[in-house]
């Protein structure tokens, strides 16, 4: 009866199902390194996690910042103090009620100042050189303060034809010294004028040079312009410097 049932059983299912299953030695598993796709490699990146072998050099390092950026805080403060003893930063320049010249205020070290007189455009541009030291003059000068503001200035006068006069000046105390002059002409087809070489003033005669420093005056530059534009570049000076501080201090709270 057993020996019938298991040829039914064969014939209707087939002779698989009474044997046990066995796999082929060639069935390569979907997770064995055989059917892996390779990926090409890219070079490596540094790791922004700390190495586990030294646990405590991310704390290390970030004391030390802590550090720093506590020392420079103190001594942005300092800074700031010592520039608020000398200029008062919350003021502003007085302008003469009858000044000629319209300010543009330029970059950090530039001033620019305009104006037309008698049709003739009058183009100053001011730049800050820093303080220098005065030579010992006289004794009783002493007490006063032995340091001047140095500017460099270049005027250009054009006329309605578009030729140019150019001085190359600097500026101390309330004098100012023409070193160079030029000539420019503009060019009709484009705004880039063509340029006679630079002339050393020291060059001329005495009366030529006195001529060209009333020619100057005569259009509003003299010692009473320096003064104000000592004044104003010496409080723009310390404004900016004291906003570059503390921008500074924004920045090493900004964490």
């Amino acid at each position: 009866m057993c020996a019938f049932i298991s040829s039914l059983l064969r014939k209707t299912l087939g002779s698989s199902i009474l044997r046990p299953r066995t796999y082929c030695s060639s069935f390569i598993s979907p997770f064995s390194s055989a059917t892996r796709t390779k990926i090409p490699q890219t070079p490596s990146e540094p790791s922004e996690q700390p190495s586990s072998l030294y646990p405590f050099d991310g704390i290390t390092a970030y004391t030390k910042r802590k550090k720093a950026d506590l020392r420079l805080s103190h001594l942005i403060c300092d800074e700031i103090d010592e520039i608020s003893e000398s200029v008062d930063t919350d003021e502003e320049v007085d302008v003469p009620e009858k000044f000629p010249f319209q300010i543009i205020d330029g970059d950090a070290d530039k001033l620019i100042l305009k104006r037309y007189f008698n049709g003739e455009r009058v183009h100053v541009e001011a730049r800050y050189l820093g303080f220098a030291e005065e030579e010992e003059e006289e004794e009783e000068e002493e007490a006063e303060s032995s340091s001047s503001l140095n500017l460099s200035l270049v005027v250009k006068l054009t006329r309605r034809s578009g030729i140019s006069l150019v001085f190359y000046c600097t500026a101390r105390s309330t004098q100012i010294t023409v070193e160079k002059m030029q000539l420019e002409r503009s060019v009709a087809d484009g705004p880039i004028p063509t340029s006679v070489r630079i002339f050393n003033i020291s060059d001329f005669g005495e009366k030529f040079q006195k001529a060209l420093y009333n020619l100057l005056e005569s259009r509003g530059i003299d010692g009473s312009l320096v003064n104000f534009l000592q004044s104003y570049m010496i409080l723009k000076d310390g404004k900016e410097s004291v906003a570059l501080l503390r921008g500074l201090s924004t920045f090493l709270v900004d964490f």
